[in-house]
Formats: structure tokens, sequence, C-alpha cells
């Protein structure tokens, strides 16, 4: 069937991950310098650690709040800055304390091939989505660098209260472009919530993974949204 829809998750995908240039800039107020490669890694790995204990789930405040605490803490770990437990503590509670203040620092990117290549979606008729795990906040982040003038439809797990893996925010996707499954391809950047959760709902889906860190998995892969081309079935 003419494939109609292409949805899109956002960080890593689009949008350029902020939270290792954010954990570097606040570390560096304390005078601590860690390489921000080092610190990518620990996030990546930290990754797989919040899918399995989190993945799928919208939290409540609270439960993110201790979340969110918890997963600075494994990142800290694997950067080797936590062997102390004063200092630990320390570290963490600087962290989640200045996170917000260096976000406005930071300002959000996306990756340069994102604009061409969405304008060019567009001008070939293509309805586009966002479908994101991200608090009903980062809706605004949305709007502010831009991709709104590309999305016909945004859907943010914070505000409709379903999560990727789980279909049921694919499906609410769906709905939104009136398309079926298999008028529809999503591309994302981790395997389990944007592969196997488009897999679910019967959407065929790529994964993008810029940084080559994934040559293992078991579906299309792309480097860059160019690539994405020989996917594309007019």
């Amino acid at each position: 069937m003419k494939l109609r829809a292409i949805f899109f998750d956002l960080g890593g995908t689009l949008l350029k991950p902020r939270r290792d240039r954010i954990v570097q800039n606040i570390l560096e107020s304390e005078g601590i310098y860690i390489p921000l490669h080092l610190i990518q890694d620990a996030h990546h790995a930290a990754d797989a650690w919040w899918e399995e204990f989190y993945g799928g789930r919208v939290l409540s405040g609270q439960e993110e709040e201790k979340a969110f605490k918890e997963l600075n803490l494994f990142v800290l770990e694997k950067i080797g800055l936590t062997t102390d437990r004063v200092l630990s503590e320390h570290l963490v509670t600087l962290v989640v304390k200045h996170w917000s203040e260096a976000e406005k620092r930071i300002q959000p990117e996306l990756y340069p091939d994102v604009q061409p290549y969405l304008q060019k979606l567009k001008s070939r008729g293509y309805t586009l989505g966002l479908i994101s795990n991200a608090a009903p906040k980062d809706e605004e982040i949305v709007s502010r660098v831009g991709l709104n003038r590309y999305m016909d439809h945004i859907v943010i797990s914070g505000i409709i209260g379903v999560a990727k893996p789980g279909e049921g925010i694919f499906r609410h996707a769906l709905s939104l472009a009136s398309v079926s499954p298999d008028e529809c391809l999503h591309v994302g950047d981790s395997y389990k919530a944007d592969v196997l959760g488009a897999r679910r709902a019967g959407i065929r889906a790529v994964l993008i993974d810029r940084d080559d860190r994934h040559p293992e998995a078991d579906c299309p892969r792309i480097r860059s949204l160019d690539e994405l081309d020989r996917f594309l079935v007019d």
C-alpha cells in the first residue's frame, strides 16, 4: 500500500540531546571537567537502564523526580564520580537542582539534516507526525526549534498519558493522521521504544543510529535522514 505518513521520534532523532552538555556544564561549575564523549557514553548506557525500569510508563510528578535523580546517579557512576557517597549525593543534588537553569543557557538544537529533509517530505505530500516520550512542558521546545512548521500532528506521552513502546501511543498517532499501519513509517533512535513499539502497532520502523552504536540491530538502520529515501516508495 502507498506510504502516506511518516512519524518521527524527537530526542536523538530530530533534536540533538542537550543532557550531555547540561551535565558537563553543571559539573564544570564545581570545577570538575569531564569530556563530553564520556558523558554521552554514560547516557547511552543509562538509556537501557531507563527502558528496563521505566520504559512505557507515564510518571507522576513525584515518580518523575525520583526517577530523574536515579538516572543522574547512574550517569555519574558510569563516569566514575560517585565512588565517594558524600560526593555522589552532593553531585546528584547539584545536577537536579541546577538542571532547569542550565537548560535555559544551553538552547535546544536540531540536527543539520532535519529541516531540509522535513521540507522535502512536505513538498512530496507526506503527512508528518511527531511521537515523543516527553513531559508536557517539552511541547514548547517543539515550537521553539520550528518543528511545528513541518508536523501535522504532535503526540507527547506526558500529555496523552501513554508512552512508547506501548502500542497505544502509536495507535493514537495513526488515528490523528487517518492512516492505517501499512501506510505509515516510523523513524526513531531507540530500538525498544521506537522499533519494537512501532512493530507492536503494525508499523514499519527504521532505526536512526547517528553514532553507529547498534550495528547488530535486526531492523533497517540509517545514519542520517537523507538515507531514509531508500525506504520511501511512492
